[in-house]
């Protein structure tokens, strides 16, 4: 069974969501990708990734494609999403084998008072 307790920990511990990409474009730093989080106040969870150099960071090539840039920022709210729904999954499935087991105690009691 997945343990669910690291991957809760990681997600508390991450900074809060959601997480969303700033793309911009400039002569001086060509194309700029950062993950941010809450986009008002500009909270910048990874830097910059691109080409060039501006006065707080210096951009480093590499190209973070679209899908995967979605893939990034969604994952923040996608993965406490799916461990709440594993755990509401996990607690209807033990209630569901409680009321089977239930019922099967009471028809072993039923064929057993039918066969006395």
């Amino acid at each position: 069974m997945l343990n669910l307790d690291p991957i809760k920990a990681r997600c508390e511990a991450a900074t809060k969501g959601p997480w969303e990409w700033d793309t911009t474009t400039s002569a001086e730093t060509q194309t700029l990708q950062t993950l941010l989080s809450d986009t008002a106040s500009g909270l910048v969870i990874a830097p910059s990734v691109g080409v060039g150099f501006t006065e707080s960071v210096i951009e480093i090539g590499l190209d973070v494609s679209a899908e995967d840039r979605d893939f990034i920022a969604h994952s923040r709210t996608d993965i406490p999403a799916l461990v709440e729904e594993v755990e509401r999954l996990r607690d209807e499935n033990r209630q569901i084998r409680k009321l089977a087991d239930k019922r099967e105690r009471k028809d072993d009691d039923e064929q057993s008072k039918t066969t006395n």
